[in-house]
């Protein structure tokens, strides 16, 4: 079974209704929909929002269901730097970072705690990027970073995008439901709608309040796109 996992009500909402056959059910206290995308059996998850609930919810999901792919869409704060990017195009992760774990001090790389990469590496296909393709949206290719902030300042950005390689866009659950892929080893893709980008907008949260439903339709029509091609 693919799953599917979002953060945001307006995420889960314009995924759910591409969804055929689809019935609520809810997993201790995870909300889910079970239906099918493309003839294919896909469990569409909400997480909340950070890092703890994205690992609390997709850990407590794969104790009880048999996982061979996980998808997680939604939207993320854009980062100038190597990318022009916009708001509305869609970021699909190489790898996810932590951008808030800091170890350096005990002689370990920014982003890494004990036992685990600095990066977790998506699995990606020519055929996902075909199928982004003939979506008509503007994409990148690059690296999510997470962490629990909103990433609103250029400082912020000034650090991730010195510190981290390649990377495009902010937000807070990809990076723990990376790790719990790569400890489960399930193949996992991730991608986001940009829906605010920092050092373009003086008021971040007034241009996320009104990108986020573009955003979140953009980040569902990709996401069935890809679920077609797994």
């Amino acid at each position: 079974m693919i799953l599917a996992i979002a953060a945001m009500e307006e995420e889960y909402q314009e995924l759910e209704k591409m969804m055929v056959d689809a019935k609520e059910g809810v997993c201790e206290d995870v909300k889910y929909h079970l239906g099918k995308i493309a003839d294919k059996e896909v469990m569409l998850m909400l997480s909340g929002v950070g890092k703890v609930n994205a690992a609390y919810a997709l850990t407590t999901i794969l104790n009880y269901f048999d996982v061979s792919f996980i998808v997680n869409i939604g939207s993320a704060g854009g980062v100038v730097k190597d990318y022009d990017v916009n708001v509305l195009d869609i970021v699909i992760a190489k790898k996810v970072c932590y951008h808030d774990v800091d170890l350096t001090l005990a002689n370990r790389l920014p982003g890494v705690l004990p036992n685990t990469p600095q990066y977790f590496e998506a699995t990606l296909t020519d055929e996902m990027l075909k199928a982004i393709d003939s979506t008509g949206l503007n994409y990148h290719c690059a690296t999510i970073a997470s962490g629990d902030q909103f990433v609103c300042d250029l400082d912020s950005v000034k650090y991730i995008t010195e510190t981290f390689e390649d990377v495009c866009a902010c937000e807070m659950e990809a990076g723990a439901i990376a790790h719990i892929a790569y400890l489960r080893k399930i193949p996992f893709v991730v991608f986001r709608s940009i829906s605010d980008v920092v050092g373009k907008e003086q008021d971040n949260q007034m241009q996320f309040e009104e990108y986020i439903k573009q955003a979140s339709l953009n980040s569902s029509l990709a996401a069935a796109k890809i679920i077609e091609k797994i």
